[in-house]
């Protein structure tokens, strides 16, 4: 079963600093990564801000992202301020090792994308960077699954969905809640503060 859950750009208007908001949304990250949460949707509400909005987005894409990969993917902004702060996540594709001797067929590591010497690689976090031949642009996350240990290192690329254990969570954005909600195709439970007890399944949206 895939789990995504969807969250107001409104979450973090109640925390005054922002070291209070990034911490706020780590604990959403970091709950998102316990209940092994495949999808987060950030929807607009008319309490939210476009800035709590960034923050929310860059935070949870910069939590989710293994540790060798944000320095090249995330670049040095004011949304990151307090990134040193924050809690890290216990997802499978965070421990690593730097050690290409120990990467053994079927193992599988995120990439980012990266040019040199006249050619396409990927670093995966080794102490050597290892052959891409597939047409996404440098700089692109991409996942790989080594087709051969060391010392061959062949890769290949493949997506999430080939993954059989839990790999984080995707951050995407919608206008609002009922956009969202109409183009869902499954089963939601709709949370509030002044909401009521749910004894049977209804039906909110037409």
């Amino acid at each position: 079963m895939k789990l995504s859950i969807a969250i107001p750009d409104s979450s973090v208007s109640d925390e005054s600093t922002q070291l209070g908001k990034s911490m706020k949304i780590s604990l959403i990250a970091r709950a998102c990564a316990i209940f092994r949460v495949q999808t987060v949707y950030i929807y607009h509400e008319s309490s939210g801000s476009d800035r709590d909005r960034s923050l929310i987005r860059t935070i949870l894409k910069y939590l989710e992202t293994p540790q060798y990969l944000r320095r090249g993917l995330f670049q040095k902004i004011s949304e990151l301020k307090f990134a040193g702060s924050l809690s890290p996540l216990k997802i499978p594709h965070h421990t690593y090792t730097s050690d290409s001797h120990k990467i053994k067929a079927g193992d599988i590591r995120e990439g980012m994308i990266v040019f040199a010497k006249g050619r396409k690689f990927v670093d995966v976090g080794l102490d050597q960077i290892i052959t891409y031949s597939g047409e996404d642009k440098e700089g692109k996350r991409v996942t790989m699954q080594f087709k051969t240990g060391y010392p061959e290192l062949l890769a290949k690329q493949i997506s999430r969905n080939e993954i059989k254990q839990y790999w984080g969570y995707e951050v995407k954005e919608s206008a609002n809640l009922r956009t969202l909600l109409s183009g869902w195709n499954s089963n939601v439970i709709l949370t509030t503060k002044k909401g009521k007890t749910i004894h049977k399944v209804q039906k909110y949206f037409d």
